[in-house]
């Protein structure tokens, strides 16, 4: 699906998002590359799956109900089980009001929403200490006469579904 390998043994993330579609997006990025994902709408929900099972890394949406980004960092952090945890923090805007600058400063790296997925592997490559490398597009020649048609693998249809509905919001 993607143009990138890598050679590491599965690592667990958990993705936290209060929009279900934004963290289906990012688990749909990271399982074919290897990723055991687990995903979360809110912060409380977080901290005891993070707890229960501790992640290599987490992708933590900064505005959500109940329990915010920053919250949940610093009750993640009092415990001895996060230690190693690597925190990626997520958010529309990474400017502006003391809480968020904050939480920028908590988190291990920050990225704006929409992610861009070239930003978000060279970030999590830096956290988890993963170097990517690119791999062959999956691609078939197939003789047409005088010509070579090229076939790509496009993502299922699903994938493509979610992209579009994203895409229609202007996210």
């Amino acid at each position: 699906l993607f143009p990138y390998t890598t050679l590491f043994r599965s690592k667990r993330v958990l993705v936290v998002d209060d929009n279900p579609t934004n963290a289906s997006l990012l688990a749909d990025i990271l399982e074919p590359l290897g990723f055991e994902v687990l995903t979360t709408e809110s912060g409380r929900e977080a901290l005891r799956q993070a707890l229960e099972r501790p992640p290599a890394l987490i992708l933590l949406d900064l505005v959500m109900p109940e329990m915010d980004g920053l919250e949940t960092i610093r009750k993640m952090r009092s415990y001895n089980e996060m230690d190693t945890t690597r925190i990626l923090g997520l958010s529309a805007s990474i400017t502006g009001s003391e809480r968020k600058q904050a939480f920028v400063a908590t988190c291990g790296g920050i990225l704006a929403k929409p992610v861009q997925m070239s930003e978000l592997l060279q970030t999590i490559g830096r956290l988890l200490r993963i170097e990517w490398e690119m791999a062959v597009a999956d691609t078939a020649a197939v003789p047409a006469g005088d010509a070579s048609v090229m076939v790509t693998a496009f993502p299922p249809a699903e994938v493509l579904e979610t992209m579009r509905r994203i895409v229609e919001r202007g996210e």
